[in-house]
């Protein structure tokens, strides 16, 4: 499946996607990548969307196309 990264996640990441395989549930592909990206193991604060719906980290991965990571944002 791909995995894309948004906002300083893409920058820890150093890509915005990459292809990865082999996790069951949202909570183990992000323990997977958790010591390659800084500050994606805060699920609290890190989204994570499967195909464009957000999506908790109990969800599984079967026949997903896309994962995204996304962080808080600020504006103003």
């Amino acid at each position: 499946m791909r995995v894309s990264y948004y906002g300083r996640l893409a920058e820890a990441a150093g890509v915005r996607s990459e292809e990865v395989a082999g996790a069951p549930t949202v909570g183990a592909l992000r323990a997977m990548l958790v010591g390659r990206v800084a500050g994606l193991g805060d699920a609290a604060k890190v989204r994570a969307l499967v195909d464009d719906a957000f999506v908790g980290e109990d969800h599984p991965l079967g026949d997903v196309a896309e994962v995204g990571f996304l962080p808080p944002v600020s504006g103003g």
